[in-house]
């Protein structure tokens, strides 16, 4: 892989104490992706406007851009 170009990001989903779980990766080797069930996703789903403003207010603090 190229220094300039960023891993490839996956989402995978699977079941935890039998709900379902979506799980965010950042790359193939992602240790501990962000994971969240039906309530979280609702909530980001709700907030998405709020969420961008945040990241667009705060880039450029030391956090890794993504896609």
């Amino acid at each position: 892989m190229n220094k300039n170009e960023m891993p490839q990001s996956k989402v995978t989903e699977s079941e935890f104490k039998g709900k379902p779980v979506l799980a965010l990766h950042r790359h193939e080797d992602d240790k501990s992706p962000l994971r969240f069930g039906l309530v979280k996703a609702g909530l980001i789903l709700d907030h998405v406007a709020a969420i961008k403003a945040f990241r667009a207010k705060h880039a450029g603090e030391g956090a890794k851009p993504t896609a």
